[in-house]
């Protein structure tokens, strides 16, 4: 870890506390608290001698900064960013981050929220020539260009996935149909209409 410099703090906070001023609303409730909390920590840290009560003032700002951050997150996702902007954002997976937010951010799905099946094979039938061999990845982004897809949607579609729920619901609608004779597999991830 770097040296600490107690202005490094106070002018990273800057861009930051106009938001807090200008933008409180209840859902902010705990932002505006945090530039004084955060002026006190910085002063207390660059002259306090004793670790211990470092330890217990990082401790308790932790918290504070823990709840920002959801705030941040979550207003990020009612602008409509995606889970992989806001993992980048945040230095991690995709996957990390929804765990990390998803229940305090996202409302439960309901199960009309998901890509059903009936819509993934019409959108397929409309986009793909009949006889032509279509790359999995091009089906994709053929659905992805043809439909709203919703926070549910791009969830991970197992554990420790990056790869999100709505392109396993269309590999499974492909194998669905590809069972059914409706379409060819070549094996190697490209798609026929028959």
């Amino acid at each position: 870890m770097g040296s600490f410099r107690k202005e490094d703090l106070t002018g990273a906070m800057a861009p930051c506390q106009d938001r807090f001023v200008t933008s409180w609303t209840d859902e902010t409730a705990n932002a505006h608290l945090f530039i004084p909390l955060a002026r006190e920590t910085v002063e207390l840290l660059a002259t306090e001698p004793d670790p211990l009560t470092c330890i217990v003032k990082i401790t308790e700002m932790r918290g504070w900064v823990d709840d920002v951050l959801a705030e941040y997150v979550a207003d990020a996702r009612r602008t409509g960013h995606g889970w992989d902007a806001i993992a980048t954002s945040l230095g991690v997976t995709r996957q990390a981050a929804w765990q990390r937010f998803h229940e305090s951010v996202d409302p439960a799905p309901r199960a009309d929220d998901f890509l059903r099946a009936d819509e993934i094979w019409s959108i397929l039938t409309s986009g793909m020539r009949p006889g032509r061999w279509h790359e999995l990845t091009d089906l994709y982004a053929l659905v992805e260009s043809k439909t709203r897809l919703t926070a549910a949607d791009l969830e991970p579609d197992a554990p420790n996935s990056n790869a999100p729920r709505w392109q396993r619901n269309v590999r499974n609608v492909l194998q669905r149909r590809k069972t059914a004779g409706d379409l060819d597999w070549d094996g190697r991830a490209k798609y026929c209409l028959t």
